[in-house]
Formats: C-alpha cells, structure tokens, sequence
C-alpha cells in the first residue's frame, strides 16, 4: 500500500475537485454503458452543492484520499453501513487506495456494510470482501448490483 496517501475527512472546499475526479472515472468506465437517463442522474447526485448538502448530514461520511496535494480518491458512506460512493484517479488504480479508504470509513462501522455496485466495480468490491446478494438492477436509469461485506467477528 502506498505510504504518500493520506486520507482525510471532505471539507466542502473539495468538493468541486471531488465533482471533477469522479466525473472523471465515471465517464471512463460506467457512464458508456449507462442510458442517458443513467448519467444524468447520476451527474446530479455529484453536483458539488448536492455532496455538501449530503456531507452537513450527519449520516453521510466523506473522506478523500491524498498523494501530496493531488486529490486521488473519495469514499462517502452513509450510516456507517453503505458506500454511497468510492472512486480512485485513472493513473492510482491498483494501489491500495479504495482499501485505505474503505478502512477509513468503515473502522467502527456496523456488521454489515452494502454497495450498489457498477458492473464495472464488482470485482473491486470482491476483492474489498463483498459478495452479490442480488442480480443487476437498475434504478433512475443507474445499473447496479447489491452487494454486502459481514464484518470479521473477532473471537
């Protein structure tokens, strides 16, 4: 894992760069397959004033990850059981940061954590512990699949 990221708690000044990172990563490997019913709503749940909104409530959690002064990842959660969002730049992929950031987030979570997962992030959530507890959905023109991770009950 890489040792120069830092994670930290969103401030709502990040959240224009928040917006452009996952804009980003979104047009690269989700929005092509999603309708253009798809991408728009998923273009308004970023708008920058929706994730302030969403982080001044006490239910969501934002952390964005750090190398340096560059911006590389954010993961929102919301009651401390369900990832809202978790995107990493193109160029830091395979580098341990979505991990560092779910452990971020989830360190005194509940038992169960769940994700509506891209298809395209399935197997980055496989490999984070979650499993498929349902088939493709599709919601607001969003495809999805839910997953869940059980928390390790310590001994």
């Amino acid at each position: 894992m890489n040792d120069t990221i830092v994670v930290c708690p969103m401030k709502a000044d990040d959240a224009i760069a928040v917006q452009n990172l996952i804009k980003q990563v979104f047009d690269c490997y989700i929005g092509p397959d999603y309708s253009l019913e798809g991408v728009k709503t998923f273009y308004e749940m970023i708008r920058p004033e929706n994730v302030i909104n969403r982080l001044e409530n006490q239910q969501h959690k934002v952390f964005i990850a750090k190398e340096r002064d560059e911006l590389v990842g954010i993961i929102e959660t919301r009651d401390d059981s369900h990832i809202c969002l978790l995107f990493v730049k193109k160029q830091h992929h395979k580098k341990g940061i979505a991990k560092k950031l779910f452990k971020e987030a989830f360190d005194e979570s509940s038992p169960e954590i769940t994700v509506n997962a891209s298809p395209y992030a399935v197997t980055i959530y496989e490999k984070l512990g979650f499993t498929k507890i349902a088939g493709e959905l599709i919601k607001s023109g969003i495809t999805y699949i839910p997953m869940i991770r059980e928390k390790e009950r310590k001994q």
